[in-house]
């Protein structure tokens, strides 16, 4: 895994095999920007990161999901948790709604109900 932060703080890029996640922060918002595979390998990770961003300065976490290319179901259950962990601290969180095989699989799966998207 490789991390790069400048040094205003306000970008933090994290790539970890075919994960990448980008993170920057607009006023009282942090904008997490997921590219690549979301699978059980970098699941953990992208948890954690996004759990810690949920405990951070930002009023709002929103997550764009329209350059992530592939997810798995440890993927999908990672989203869903970090999803349920921010309703039970009263964090705001949303997500962008996800493109090509991604949006079909949450489709099937009826995650595209369960997740907060912005519509």
């Amino acid at each position: 895994m490789s991390v790069s932060e400048h040094q205003d703080e306000s970008a933090v890029r994290i790539e970890d095999g075919a994960l990448s996640v980008k993170v920057t922060y607009e006023e009282a918002a942090c904008v997490a920007e997921i590219g690549g595979e979301l699978d059980i390998e970098v699941a953990p990770m992208l948890e954690a990161e996004l759990l810690r961003l949920l405990d951070g300065r930002a009023e709002a976490v929103r997550v764009n999901l329209h350059d992530l290319e592939y997810i798995d179901s440890i993927g999908l259950r990672c989203l869903l948790k970090v999803s349920r962990a921010a309703e039970s601290s009263n964090r705001i969180l949303r997500f962008s709604r996800p493109r090509g095989d991604v949006a079909r699989i949450m489709a099937l799966t009826k995650l595209d109900q369960a997740l907060p998207f912005d519509e």
